[in-house]
């Protein structure tokens, strides 16, 4: 986390030696903002005479009109603005120039670096001028971002005259919508994919002249939903009984069936849908959305028993695959209308009898033929597959807290800027 040392754009004036109208023009009147943060001020041609009216310090700031493009933005008005560090200069009557000593006509904040997570814009160090008719800048030159609930960046006090102004290499991304998970609940139900986070956060409702500019390159990006878990495959059916009978023999012509029987071996278990995809945000900046594969079951169990021929029980339903995640600032993919396989009914027990001869009296062959029948009972079927679970939902790129914007937005286009701006 990096918040850059405020600086400002000062008069230049250290004592009452140094105060010449000429330098007030200058500082006042003809300096242009730098354009990033390390840069310098510009100033144009010092012509033109200057006014000690012009020079009165101005509380309240006249509304910017008409305003597209970063360009028509007459940043040079109020040519003396309000700030702390203006304070002693006059905003009426009674202006002399040694309340020039130590004035400041622009303010600079910077971000960088890639960890700041859930950025209070507004408790940065503004020397309490946020509201203040002094224009202000804050260049995100880094990566701002969030892994909860909250917006990555958020303004909730009152402004005045300030610039957002994210670079080619600065973003603000929203939270990634968590992928769905078999048992895991992300608020939208158990195995349901987690929503995507809201990108920037404005509160305040009583703006004047802020800006959110977005150079080429920049990112203000919502988080996109996570992914529903796919359809669980259904429960194979158990294996069917089966059993052999045994003939022995007893004294004299006589014998008895003596029945061994196994049990059929179990279905195999219901098959888990697979998870979904993470959705695009902070935490999957470079997204990879696709949720796990489906096909997959479960073997039915081996037969249970000591010699009978129980069936094996039939193997499971396949899942199917969990819904990828959402893209920056869109949802992720349901998998609600997705059902799993059934699963397979369970084989059959063998029927395996047996036979012999038992006793004499000389009828040939000698003694008497005995059959003993086998035993076996079909397979149960399988049940059903489950429905897939729901997807989370695209967070925003910004959310207000009022119907006027508080802002004006300046080079959003789809590469720049995604997912919706809302109300709260």
């Amino acid at each position: 986390m990096a918040i850059s040392a405020a600086v400002t754009a000062t008069s230049t004036i250290t004592s009452t030696a140094d105060i010449k109208f000429s330098l007030l023009r200058r500082r006042f009147l003809k300096m242009n903002p730098r354009t990033t943060y390390s840069g310098s001020e510009t100033f144009d041609a010092e012509t033109d005479s200057v006014k000690a009216s012009q020079l009165l310090r101005q509380v309240a700031s006249a509304t910017d009109t008409s305003i597209s493009e970063e360009s028509d933005i007459d940043y040079k008005q109020p040519f003396v603005p309000n700030c702390t560090e203006n304070s002693a200069v006059a905003t009426a009557t009674d202006w002399k120039t040694s309340q020039m000593v130590n004035t400041v006509k622009y303010y600079y904040l910077q971000q960088t670096g890639t960890d700041n997570l859930n950025l209070d814009i507004d408790a940065q160090s503004w020397n309490s001028n946020l509201n203040l008719s002094i224009r202000k800048w804050f260049f995100v030159d880094g990566i701002i971002g969030s892994t909860n609930t909250n917006a990555g960046a958020s303004l909730d006090a009152p402004t005045s005259n300030l610039s957002i102004k994210i670079s080619s290499t600065g973003a603000i991304f929203g939270k990634a919508g968590a992928a769905g998970q078999n048992g895991v609940d992300h608020s939208n139900g158990s195995g349901a994919g987690g929503d995507g986070g809201d990108a920037l956060h404005w509160s305040d409702t009583s703006a004047t002249n802020n800006y959110i500019i977005l150079l080429n390159g920049s990112k203000l990006y919502a988080g996109g939903g996570g992914g529903g878990v796919g359809g669980s495959g259904g429960g194979g059916g158990r294996g069917g009984s089966g059993g052999i009978n045994n003939i022995f023999c007893q004294f004299g012509p006589f014998a008895t069936c003596g029945l061994d029987i196994g049990i059929g071996g179990p279905g195999g278990a219901t098959r888990p849908g697979a998870n979904g995809g993470q959705g695009a945000g902070y935490a999957n900046q470079t997204p990879n959305l696709a949720g796990g594969p489906g096909g997959q079951v479960n073997g039915g169990g081996p037969y249970n028993g000591p010699r009978g021929n129980g069936g094996s029980g039939g193997p499971s339903g396949a899942n199917t695959s969990g819904g990828p995640g959402g893209n920056f600032g869109q949802n992720g993919t349901s998998r609600t209308t997705t059902r799993g396989g059934t699963g397979s009914t369970g084989f059959g027990g063998r029927v395996d009898g047996s036979s012999t001869f038992c006793g004499g009296n000389g009828v040939p062959p000698p003694g008497f033929f005995f059959s003993c029948g086998g035993f076996g009972t079909s397979g149960s079927g399988g049940s059903a597959g489950g429905f897939g679970k729901a997807a989370g939902s695209g967070g925003s790129a910004i959310v207000r807290s009022s119907s006027p914007f508080p802002y004006t937005l300046i080079g959003d286009d789809t590469d720049t800027m995604k997912g919706p701006e809302n109300i709260a």
